[in-house]
């Protein structure tokens, strides 16, 4: 771990000391989900989809999952959440994801793993190109309901455009983001302290896949 703490500093990746500044917001943040909502996830398994510092699989291994693992892009972050003693890929999770075993996970995380604005440019013809293109959000939304095991769980929270206070979407209700989440069975939160934050995070999503037993 050490030594990779020296590549980091050598290679001064900005992107990832952002997500360590970030770690002790990021650990009350799935804290605070998992407790408003009273899920108990020991012994089961646990997908973070976009880990960054791997806050949110630090503290499923905390509270007893049988499995934690996680999906990234970034090698960076793949590396480290590896060291740390997690499962993992390191792939595209745009267009990946169909790639990992279905039906398997109790819970999945994606916080902040999204930008809502680039699916909503998209929608508008002003989707950028090359690795910022994104594809449908009903594809990806595909994806994360096949990795979902009977039962499971899979919280969406998006991050929104922002400049000083005002977001660049100042109604998040009414969006195509919204309604793609809400038709493949999406339900919008209540408002949890540490898990919403204005103006980034006004909004997150929740699905249970129905077929517990």
């Amino acid at each position: 771990m050490d030594d990779f703490k020296v590549l980091l500093d050598e290679t001064d990746n900005s992107i990832f000391a952002a997500y360590k500044a970030w770690d002790p917001i990021s650990r009350k943040d799935v804290s605070a989900v998992l407790d408003a909502l009273s899920i108990d996830i020991n012994g089961k398994r646990f997908l973070d989809v976009g880990p960054g510092y791997g806050s949110a699989l630090d503290i499923a291994r905390e509270r007893g999952a049988s499995a934690v693992e996680f999906v990234d892009y970034d090698p960076f972050v793949c590396a480290f959440n590896r060291i740390k003693g997690h499962t993992g890929w390191c792939t595209d999770v745009r267009t990946k994801l169909s790639s990992i075993a279905p039906r398997q996970y109790d819970f999945i995380w994606l916080k902040a793993t999204f930008s809502a604005n680039r699916f909503i440019d998209r929608e508008r013809g002003l989707g950028m190109l090359g690795f910022y293109r994104y594809p449908k959000l009903e594809s990806i939304l595909t994806d994360v309901d096949r990795l979902l095991a009977p039962g499971g769980i899979a919280v969406f929270c998006p991050h929104w455009d922002f400049s000083g206070t005002q977001r660049r979407t100042p109604d998040v209700q009414n969006t195509p983001v919204t309604t793609a989440l809400k038709q493949q069975g999406y339900s919008a939160l209540p408002w949890i302290p540490d898990h919403h934050m204005e103006p980034i995070y006004p909004i997150s999503f929740i699905k249970t896949r129905p077929g517990a037993n």
